[in-house]
């Protein structure tokens, strides 16, 4: 039987390999549905869900790599759980209770507008006998954000695809040196962004933004095709990420955003954003 990266082979529970491989987990979940009665999410974290994600590389005992009920801010709605790399979170995982309707649009509605905000740009949803992948930086409706979904006692192949691709050794860390290149048309983020007590005028040259204001002129470097790092040798790494693009291309929103220490631990801080100005 193939294992998901990251854990060595092993024996429990009669279950040959690892037990949080894709065939495992099936199984598992068989077992627990053989109970009788709907095992509530509780059961299906510590049970089900926590052993994949062991067995794709992931530390389940390191808060600062597996983090349970996440919230990027204190008031916000919990996550079930984030993985981060670096302390910044790459990948939501959204778990039901086995046999929970998973189907419901409001739990990925939910997920992948929280991780939009949060720059995360993969989502998991999973009741453990599905997993569905969402992509919630994809360009489009947020009900065609679903790149794949399988069900582990359907396709065992499919079903270890998929969860391999969320290990630990697959999933990048996010760039934090400037990628020349990486933003494209740095043109079309030209423009004034306002909030009402302050602006930025951001103009373009060949290979950044310059971004001028009350605090006066910085140089801004792409990172990837929306985020620019404004001084990658500040422990705060501050950054101005740009959304709510049109179809042009152009955005109408920037934030202003913190990875380093300053942020809560494992946490993108966006104290505010500033709208382009028509």
């Amino acid at each position: 039987m193939r294992r998901l990266p990251g854990r060595p082979r092993r024996q429990q529970d009669g279950c040959p390999g690892d037990p949080g491989s894709a065939g495992c987990a099936g199984g598992a979940a068989d077992r627990y549905r053989r109970l009788g009665q709907r095992v509530g999410e509780s059961n299906t974290k510590a049970g089900l869900i926590e052993p994949v994600i062991a067995a794709l590389g992931w530390d389940v005992l390191d808060p600062d790599e597996v983090h349970r009920e996440y919230r990027r801010r204190s008031p916000d709605n919990p996550v079930d759980y984030a993985l981060l790399l670096s302390r910044t979170p790459r990948l939501f995982i959204e778990a039901k209770g086995l046999g929970g309707n998973i189907d419901d649009p409001r739990w990925a509605n939910q997920t992948i507008s929280y991780a939009a905000v949060a720059g995360v740009e993969w989502v998991a949803l999973t009741d453990e006998t599905e997993w569905r992948l969402y992509n919630a930086h994809a360009p489009v409706p947020v009900e065609q954000k679903l790149f794949r979904a399988v069900r582990l006692t359907e396709d065992i192949d499919a079903a270890f695809e998929l969860l391999a691709l969320l290990s630990k050794d697959n999933l990048p860390a996010l760039r934090l040196a400037p990628s020349p290149g990486a933003a494209g048309d740095l043109g079309r983020f030209t423009g004034v962004y306002a909030w009402p007590d302050r602006r930025w005028e951001v103009t373009a040259s060949d290979t950044h933004l310059v971004m001028e204001g009350d605090g006066g002129i910085v140089e801004a470097l792409p990172l990837d095709d929306c985020t620019f790092v404004v001084d990658a040798e500040d422990p705060d790494i501050p950054t101005v990420t740009f959304g709510g693009f049109g179809a042009s291309g152009r955005p109408a929103v920037l934030y202003q955003m913190l990875w380093g220490p300053s942020a809560r631990v494992g946490a993108c801080r966006r104290p505010s954003q500033a709208r382009l100005k028509a």
